[in-house]
């Protein structure tokens, strides 16, 4: 086929991609789209390099076999152009697992049905040509009437495979079910007296070897066997560093408590288990855990897969953590290459924290501040209401409403998890921010806990709603986020006290000692008026600019 006959019109193209002729134009103003304008005026698109094997011509090909033979195919779609990566590893695992198979994409809507994958599946089917049909999500196939492209399939003797996500999700939560299972069964031995060795070597044996399992405990085996040593190796741990306080301290008391489902739960992973990648290329995202134990268990890290040394392999052992929501998280350590900054070398910036306004940024080398998160604070604020809304309705349920109950605590843990992510995306905006930008970073210590607290002999001077969004802030976090990433990327970081730098006039040193909850600083020695944060900033700096810069003051 000649480059003439793979250039399309603005009318075949929309056919084809299943979008508008304005997102055509779209792609083809930001150069997703390679095309060209006629004499005539008309545009021409080129969508062999989009399509990439998937619409117009795959389905000529499929629709050109024999009648006789009938096809298996992976259906892999995407709604736009711009997540074309994520179609190709979509299409990449469909390959590893069905390598039989014939990957047939999409690019469009959902809720489109002209698009040309599916109607060529639609069309085989409809001929007798199809056998099975394998998806990754139901919404890959389509957002609606799926029930009725599943009758379409059975009525036509096709059989439809989703991969959904629960096939994964339920091998985890049996795990981590059958790790406390065997926690609690050890436990229970200790605590009646039964074991006959107080050993972690002696309880793996008797609770984790096949050979000792009894035939109601069974099931327990589908785990695999390092999954359930680690939950005994838990439990000998918790009981050394309980006995060792208790050796300490002789009134320490403690009593080993069993695991229940309703807490946050955790399970140890060995080095091992998570080290093999599926596709060794630079874009795959996923990894396997005990590939030859359970052969599903495909667990899909989404572009975090960086922190997992994924491009490596894992050098330490890991634990996988599910929390009250049933989200799973890997936590592992890694070695990490430090990455220099691009602007390694240039640029000093001091940073005022606070409350109304999370960061305050002063920076001498660029004669430059600014302020960083301004007002942000209410939309957490805003969500902590309603949490605390929902924890008030709870609370005033009759004992029968124990479903609305749950599902209330539910949407709680769901509203605080969102504040959560919302404090974690501005930490490392700013902190990638601040590495890109300045080789020095300046920030005080802004001891939240000490501030806060109403136990000792000071007394607190902020209020519960200021101490709360202190808390919501999470400061000390941020300081040990950026502390990370300073020494990945070769920055440094200087942690230096901020007494009397809000107080104290940034131009002639006059104290303000009323200035309380004042947003701006008006200095009656010199008559200069500022932002109270930005004059704290600069104060920072001047503080210890001999440290800094070796004495030299900004002009």
């Amino acid at each position: 086929m000649t480059n003439e006959q793979r250039y399309l019109g603005t009318h075949a193209a929309k056919q084809v991609l299943g979008v508008c002729g304005a997102t055509l134009r779209q792609w083809a103003d930001s150069g997703l789209i390679t095309s060209f304008k006629t004499p005539g005026g008309k545009y021409r698109y080129l969508i062999d390099n989009v399509i990439s094997g998937g619409s117009a011509d795959t389905r000529a090909e499929e629709l050109q076999r024999p009648a006789t033979e009938k096809q298996k195919v992976c259906y892999c779609r995407v709604s736009s152009l711009g997540q074309k990566a994520d179609l190709d590893r979509q299409a990449q695992y469909m390959q590893s697992r069905y390598p039989e198979h014939t990957i047939i994409r999409d690019i469009g809507s959902g809720i489109n049905f002209k698009r040309k994958g599916l109607q060529t599946i639609l069309e085989l089917a409809f001929r007798g040509r199809l056998e099975e049909v394998v998806v990754a999500y139901r919404d890959r196939l389509c957002r609606f009437a799926y029930e009725l492209v599943a009758w379409i399939f059975h009525q036509h003797g096709v059989r439809l495979v989703v991969l959904n996500e629960e096939e994964g999700r339920t091998i985890l939560k049996r795990w981590f079910g059958c790790a406390r299972k065997t926690y609690n069964m050890a436990l229970e031995a200790l605590k009646k007296r039964t074991a006959h060795k107080r050993t972690e070597a002696w309880l793996k044996n008797r609770f984790t070897r096949a050979s000792n399992v009894s035939k109601a405990n069974s099931f327990l085996l589908d785990t695999p066997t390092h999954v359930r040593d680690g939950a005994i190796a838990d439990l000998m741990k918790g009981l050394r560093n309980e006995v060792a306080k208790k050796r300490k301290n002789g009134s320490h008391a403690f009593e080993m408590r069993y695991r229940s489902k309703k807490e946050v739960q955790s399970l140890y992973l060995e080095k091992t288990a998570i080290k093999k990648l599926i596709h060794a290329d630079s874009h795959s995202d996923f990894l396997s855990m005990y590939p030859t134990h359970v052969t599903n268990a495909i667990f899909l890290i989404s572009k975090k897969a960086s922190l997992l040394n994924c491009r490596g392999k894992v050098s330490f052992d890991a634990r996988l953590v599910m929390d009250k929501l049933g989200h799973f998280h890997i936590h592992a350590t890694v070695e990490k290459d430090e990455i220099p900054s691009e602007n390694q070398g240039r640029g000093i910036v001091a940073l005022d924290p606070g409350v109304r306004t999370f960061m305050t940024a002063y920076s001498p080398s660029d004669n430059v501040a600014f302020q960083i998160a301004p007002g942000c604070i209410q939309r957490m604020v805003r969500l902590e209401h309603h949490i605390d809304r929902l924890r008030s309705e709870i609370s005033l349920l009759p004992p029968q409403c124990k479903g609305r109950a749950r599902r209330m605590r539910k949407a709680a843990l769901r509203l605080h998890k969102r504040v959560s992510n919302l404090t974690s995306e501005v930490h490392w905006k700013v902190a990638q921010f601040l590495t890109d930008r300045f080789q020095t970073i300046v920030l005080p210590p802004f001891a939240t806990q000490e501030m806060c607290s109403r136990t000792g002999d000071r007394q607190r001077r902020i209020g519960k709603s200021t101490s709360r969004k202190m808390h919501l802030w999470g400061h000390y976090t941020f300081r040990t986020r950026l502390a990370m990433k300073c020494k990945e990327r070769g920055c440094d970081l200087k942690v230096l006290d901020e007494v009397y730098t809000t107080k104290t006039c940034t131009g002639c040193g006059w104290v303000h000692d009323t200035i309380g909850g004042s947003k701006v600083f008006l200095c009656q020695g010199c008559g200069l008026e500022t932002d109270r944060d930005i004059n704290g900033a600069r104060n920072i700096f001047l503080k210890h600019h001999k440290r800094l810069m070796g004495g030299s003051l900004p002009s």
